[in-house]
């Protein structure tokens, strides 16, 4: 389930992902950052416990391109998760400057750091 998280600064978007993405939950990400489409350097906190898929290639496809709308406003992204693979992705998209965004890993117990670390 991919859950919006709601933060009191604007320019934080937060989502919690914990097992299949489905298609309730890319709609409500999408519907918040079309929100703030006209928003410079927004900040993204994701936390990922689980990845259990996607509910149908439908929902993929969808996750994808909002990904895609969002990436030009984006400033940085902190992703918090104990998966090690995710960890390994995050460093190669950081070592091909393959982003043009500034993005980093945290561990679950570090998620005060990611969020000083999007703020600094």
């Amino acid at each position: 389930m991919l859950e919006v998280t709601p933060f009191t600064d604007t320019r934080i978007i937060g989502f919690k992902l914990n097992g299949k993405i489905d298609k309730n939950g890319i709609v409500k990400l999408s519907e918040l950052l079309e929100n703030k489409k006209g928003y410079d350097g927004l900040l993204i906190l994701g936390e990922i416990e689980d990845i259990g898929g996607f509910e149908d290639i439908q929902s993929f496809l969808e996750l994808v391109g909002v990904k895609i709308k969002a990436i030009g406003n984006v400033k940085k992204y902190a992703v918090v998760t104990e998966k090690k693979w995710i960890d390994k992705m995050v460093d190669f998209f950081r070592s091909m400057k393959l982003l043009q965004i500034e993005i980093e890993h945290f561990s679950p117990d570090e998620k005060e750091k990611a969020l000083k670390w999007l703020l600094d």
